[in-house]
C-alpha cells in the first residue's frame, strides 16, 4: 500500500512537471493570441490583445519600445499574381493621442511616414496599400510604428491582412493620415523650429489646420524658436494658442536673445473662449538680429498640449503693450 501511494505521488508530480513545461510563458501567450488574430505576422515587441477598444471587439495594440525605436510588425510571403493589397484597420488610443505609421516592402518605403490620430466620430481607419508592383514575388512587408511625443502611443489593429483587391486601389496619402509633424510645422509656420516633434491636427476646438507641441517631460520644456532680423517698424510676435480642453493647461513664456520678455504665465482656455490671442511687442529690438524662444512648460502633467493656430512675427500698429 505504501509503495502504491509513493508511485501515485510520483506520477502526479511528473504530470504536474509536464503541464508546467507545456505552459507558455506570458510573453509567448500574448504572441500566440496575436498570431491567432493575424496568422503569420510577427511583432518586434510583445503585443497586447484586448477584448474591445473604441467600438471594436477583439483587437490588439503594438507599443513602440521607446521614443527613438519603433515597433515593427512584419510578414514574409509570396504574393498572388492578381491584385494583392495590404489591408489595415487601425485606431489611435483616443482622439487626443497619435502615432507615426509607415510601410516597407523589401526595404522600400511604399507608405511614407504618416501621423495617425483617429477622432471619436471615426475611431477606426481603413487603410489599403496596393502591392501590384510585386505580383508573384516573395516579399517582406514591414509595418513600422513610431512614437510621436510619447503620449499614449498605442497603435491598435483590428485588421492586418494581405488579400486580393479589385485592381482599382490607389494609395491616398491624404486619406491615410497627415504629414509628419516637422514637415507640417514648417509648412504652417515657416522659419520656426521645435525642440520636439510637433503634432499636426486637422481641427481642434473650432480651428482647422493646427499644431501642438508637447513638453518632453515634467522637468524639460518644449521650445519653439526662430532666428531672424526684425524690421525697423513695429515688429511684434503674434500668437493664437489653446489648451487641450477647459480642464487642462500649460505654462508659457517668451525669451528674446535670452531675455525674458513674457514672464511665465498659465494658459488654460475655457470653452467659451477656446483660443487666446497673445501679442508680444518687439520694438526694443528694431532692425536687430534676434533669437525668439517660446518656452512651453508642463504644469502638473495633465494633457499638456499647447496648441498653435498662429505663430508669426509681423508688423504691429505701434500701440501694442
Amino acid at each position: 500500500m505504501k509503495t502504491k501511494s509513493i508511485m501515485m505521488v510520483a506520477m502526479a508530480a511528473a504530470c504536474a512537471a509536464v503541464q508546467l513545461t507545456a505552459m507558455p510563458k506570458p510573453e509567448e501567450a500574448k504572441r500566440q493570441k496575436f498570431s491567432r488574430m493575424f496568422p503569420r505576422w510577427q511583432t518586434s515587441v510583445e503585443p497586447v490583445v484586448q477584448s474591445s477598444h473604441r467600438g471594436q471587439d477583439y483587437v490588439a495594440y503594438v507599443h513602440p519600445p521607446s521614443q527613438e525605436k519603433p515597433a515593427v510588425v512584419s510578414r514574409t510571403l509570396t504574393l498572388s499574381k492578381r491584385n494583392p493589397c495590404l489591408f489595415l484597420k487601425m485606431a489611435s488610443f483616443d482622439k487626443g493621442s497619435d502615432f507615426l505609421l509607415s510601410v516597407l516592402v523589401n526595404g522600400k518605403e511604399v507608405l511614407p511616414q504618416r501621423l495617425i490620430c483617429t477622432p471619436d466620430n471615426a475611431p477606426w481607419q481603413d487603410i489599403t496599400i496596393p502591392l501590384f508592383a510585386w505580383r508573384g514575388r516573395k516579399v517582406k512587408i514591414e509595418v513600422v510604428l513610431t512614437a510621436n511625443n510619447w503620449w499614449c502611443e498605442h497603435p491598435f489593429f483590428k485588421r492586418l491582412e494581405v488579400a486580393e483587391g479589385t485592381g482599382q486601389e490607389k494609395l491616398d496619402f491624404d486619406a491615410i493620415g497627415s504629414e509628419p509633424g516637422r514637415l507640417a510645422f514648417a509648412r504652417l509656420f515657416p522659419g520656426w523650429q521645435a525642440s520636439v516633434e510637433p503634432a499636426p491636427k486637422s481641427t481642434h476646438r473650432g480651428q482647422d489646420d493646427v499644431v501642438w507641441v508637447h513638453p518632453p517631460s515634467q522637468q524639460t520644456p518644449a521650445v519653439v524658436s526662430r532666428t531672424l532680423t526684425l524690421s525697423n517698424g513695429n515688429p511684434c510676435l503674434f500668437l493664437k494658442m489653446a489648451s487641450f480642453d477647459k480642464g487642462s493647461d500649460f505654462l508659457l513664456s517668451v525669451l528674446v536673445n535670452g531675455k525674458e520678455v513674457l514672464p511665465q504665465r498659465l494658459i488654460c482656455t475655457p470653452d467659451n473662449a477656446p483660443w487666446e490671442d497673445i501679442t508680444v511687442p518687439l520694438s526694443a529690438w528694431r532692425g536687430r538680429k534676434v533669437k525668439i524662444e517660446i518656452v512651453l512648460t508642463a504644469n502638473n502633467w495633465w494633457c499638456e498640449h499647447p496648441f498653435f493656430k498662429r505663430l508669426e512675427v509681423a508688423e504691429g500698429t505701434g500701440q501694442e503693450h
